[in-house]
């Protein structure tokens, strides 16, 4: 049953005020905590916190030599919760070590766990952008490149990467321009006046898909012609040596190579580079083959 109201006030009325001296014991007792439990406190979970990540990055680890890279990949995150300078520690160790170098797809699962504290490491995404390719993830590769070309936009390894990605070609860095030195007449390789745009190479396929199509179209409605007359004409042999062609060249691939690509962007650097040379240089380099 409810208090009358008028009894409810009288005990509300007879509440004692708290000692000033026990409020001061409390503010006394709490300046104690934060001086010493709360950072002993802390300091203890940090400790207890640095064994997990220690013990999660040990089992990420057993993972990948089980071949679990994904699931690893998880252990590693958690780990980096845990403890992050732990965690990077040893997975910069692990990155670093022969035993992990004959691996692609471990090296990316570590990799990517580094980049995303070393956000501005455009080498680490390049390697990282070839691990992914040597294991077939083309487009996962492709980001990787472009992301170190965001960071440094005249880094060439990461562009020529890019092409060689792009031609399915399984060579990296600068074994790359050995493979495409006759294309190239000069010593070095020089990045053309628009290497700010992320897209050339896509620009590149483009052009030489849509150039290599129209070729194959044209070649295709020469032979149809010409099996028309050969029909007219009953020459059955023929007719059928040029069905035969037709049924060959529609399954002809227009995907430009890796050397065409490359090829096509040479020719672009050196138009650049006659664009920005002395009339002497012009002169001398227009001599070349």
């Amino acid at each position: 049953m409810e208090k009358p109201l008028i009894k409810a006030e009288k005990d509300n009325n007879n509440v004692q005020p708290i000692n000033p001296a026990v409020m001061q014991m409390i503010e006394i007792r709490d300046r104690i905590l934060e001086r010493t439990y709360y950072p002993v406190k802390t300091f203890v979970e940090k400790i207890i916190n640095a064994r997990k990540a220690r013990r999660t990055v040990t089992s990420g680890l057993n993972l990948i030599r089980s071949k679990l890279y994904k699931r690893a990949s998880v252990e590693f995150q958690v780990a980096m919760e845990l403890n992050e300078d732990v965690a990077l520690k040893i997975l910069n160790e692990e990155f670093t070590s022969l035993e992990m170098q004959s691996d692609p797809q471990a090296m990316l699962s570590i990799g990517l766990i580094l980049l995303q504290k070393r956000t501005e490491d455009f080498a680490l995404a390049n390697s990282l952008g070839n691990f992914a390719r040597r294991i077939g993830e083309f487009k996962q590769a492709n980001d990787l490149y472009r992301k170190s070309l965001r960071i440094k936009k005249s880094y060439v390894k990461a562009f020529y990467n890019l092409a060689a990605s792009m031609g399915r070609v399984e060579k990296y860095d600068f074994d790359i321009k050995a493979s495409i030195e006759k294309y190239i007449k000069s010593d070095d390789f020089i990045l053309p006046e628009y290497q700010n745009n992320e897209n050339i190479i896509e620009e590149i396929t483009h052009d030489l898909r849509e150039k290599k199509n129209t070729e194959k179209e044209n070649r295709i409605k020469k032979l149809v012609a010409e099996k028309e007359k050969k029909e007219a004409e009953n020459e059955s042999y023929e007719v059928k040596r040029l069905t035969k062609a037709i049924e060959r060249l529609a399954k002809v691939s227009v995907e430009p190579t890796y050397e065409e690509i490359s090829a096509t962007l040479q020719k672009r650097v050196s138009k650049s580079r006659l664009k920005q040379s002395t009339p002497e240089e012009i002169a001398e380099y227009s001599k070349l083959p």
